[in-house]
């Protein structure tokens, strides 16, 4: 399936405080000998998707020109939320933000399939991705996300999910169950690297599911998906619809 009616954003602007002082981005943390960002990247080309990478990093920059796709500096990136904010004149009829530290699974495909005012993929305690045509109901849930000390929010792109469904902002970063039906459970192998710890537990599992040549998440297929969240187990039926 070629797509060619999209702006994609990857976001990559954070700190990655987390992985030590002095830091480079974790997003160009190579999986299996490829930047993580870049697997992104080349998926986005291969459905005819040109990304735009947001960053202000020199090592996320080069990556980008190696792809030979465009970057763009935002003026903001305190939070997830004012980083996308910081696109919005980039924004066209259908658009898609995807994470830099996120490896996606086979669902990939299907997340670029955009047709509601706005859609939540993640966990229930993750998010890995947000799609939205509405970009005047997006362009004031992401200030309302941005805004720490007015709303009391967390600068998530979950944030701006809850403001949109009426979703108290107080609720915290964890969505709650019965998600909004724009939330969309993804169960398929997807998930972010936000510590070394998490980054080691992904190459691990890439690893085993080379060597046993079986999928990480057999039953993708059934009617009910449950993603290991951490030592959570959370299932949903809202699931993205895979294409394999």
């Amino acid at each position: 399936m070629k797509i060619n009616d999209v702006t994609c954003f990857i976001l990559a602007a954070g700190d990655s405080v987390r992985w030590g002082p002095g830091s480079l981005s974790k997003t160009i943390k190579l999986v299996q000998g490829e930047p993580l960002i870049g697997r992104t990247i080349r998926m986005s080309k291969e459905l005819g998707v040109t990304p735009i990478v947001v960053t202000d990093k020199p090592e996320v920059i080069e990556v980008a020109k190696h792809y030979d796709i465009p970057y763009f500096e935002p003026l903001h990136r305190e939070f997830l939320a004012s980083t996308a904010l910081s696109t919005r004149e980039l924004w066209g009829p259908k658009n898609i933000i995807l994470l830099g530290d996120v490896y996606y699974g086979p669902c990939f495909e299907s997340l670029f399939n955009i047709n509601k005012p706005w859609q939540y993929f993640g966990t229930l305690i993750e998010g890995f991705c947000m799609s939205f045509t509405d970009v005047d109901a997006m362009e004031k849930a992401l200030e309302v996300a941005s805004n720490r000390d007015k709303y009391g929010s967390f600068g998530y792109l979950r944030d701006a999910l809850h403001y949109l469904e009426n979703i108290p902002i107080e609720w915290g970063i964890q969505l709650r169950v019965p998600a909004p039906d724009s939330f969309v459970m993804i169960a398929d192998g997807t998930d972010d690297i936000d510590t070394p710890e998490q980054y080691d537990e992904l190459l691990k599992r890439i690893e085993l599911q080379s060597e046993s040549q079986t999928e990480l998440y057999p039953e993708k297929n059934s009617e009910i998906i449950c993603h290991k969240v951490g030592r959570n187990l959370h299932p949903s039926k809202r699931i993205a619809r895979l294409s394999i």
